[in-house]
């Protein structure tokens, strides 16, 4: 029984150490808030898994003063183990602290809980923006399909643009979901205050540009463009 239950034990840290791997060589990076939900460890079961894996060389844990918080980036040598043996090797790029930008890691952070939401909601296929290939004019935050088989746009929403700067994004995804490139586009907020604020300056846009015209909407397209709550989607 003992035996048994080392090696059980054993094959769960293997296990959990290779979701955190899988996760970390598409996000780069993340905190441990967010690693928690991805493995259903507890605060000291993370901080020991996380331990562990920078003593073998496949992560490294900062501290960084302006969120008072730790940053966990994945290593090349990571990279290399997140891949099974059966598996052909996808090059990804490792995490540079270098490179770290402070003022983008709350909207990165909370991509990553919209991607957890997806994941759980069974969505598949997510892809972050910077890994499309795609040439759209515009590279929504992520893609992903979702139970249906719809091909979802994530937009995670933390600031409001001009409208005249939605007013082309929108051109752009409803010319995409004309050639059956995409279905829908989901603006996701971070608080249902935002939210409704940015739906009262979606709901003001009447015209777009098309081919150098201005170009009305109709219900039709408005329903392709969808607002949410983090808390609520998908819902």
């Amino acid at each position: 029984m003992l035996i048994s239950n080392y090696q059980s034990r054993i094959e769960r840290t293997l296990l959990k150490t290779k979701l955190i791997l899988q996760f970390l060589r598409e996000e780069s990076w993340s905190d441990v808030v967010v690693l928690k939900m991805i493995t259903g460890l507890s605060s000291s079961g993370i901080y020991k898994t996380i331990n562990q894996m920078q003593s073998q060389g496949l992560i490294e844990i900062y501290k960084i003063f302006e969120l008072q918080s730790r940053v966990i980036g994945i290593t090349q040598l990571g990279i290399l183990a997140s891949f099974d043996d059966e598996n052909d090797f996808i090059p990804f790029k490792h995490f540079e602290i270098s490179k770290f930008k402070t003022l983008l890691a709350s909207h990165h952070l909370g991509l990553q809980r919209a991607r957890l939401n997806a994941m759980n909601a069974n969505w598949t296929n997510w892809k972050l923006g910077k890994h499309l290939q795609i040439n759209w004019g515009n590279k929504p935050d992520a893609m992903v399909i979702n139970t249906s088989g719809e091909k979802i746009a994530v937009e995670l929403e933390r600031t409001i643009k001009t409208r005249k700067r939605y007013e082309k994004i929108f051109s752009i995804y409803l010319q995409a979901c004309s050639r059956n490139d995409l279905d829908f586009i989901d603006y996701v907020c971070l608080d249902n205050v935002f939210a409704h604020r940015l739906e009262k300056l979606f709901n003001s846009i009447r015209q777009i540009p098309v081919a150098g015209k201005r170009v009305t909407i109709s219900q039709k397209h408005r329903d392709r463009i969808r607002i949410y709550c983090i808390n609520n989607w998908p819902n």
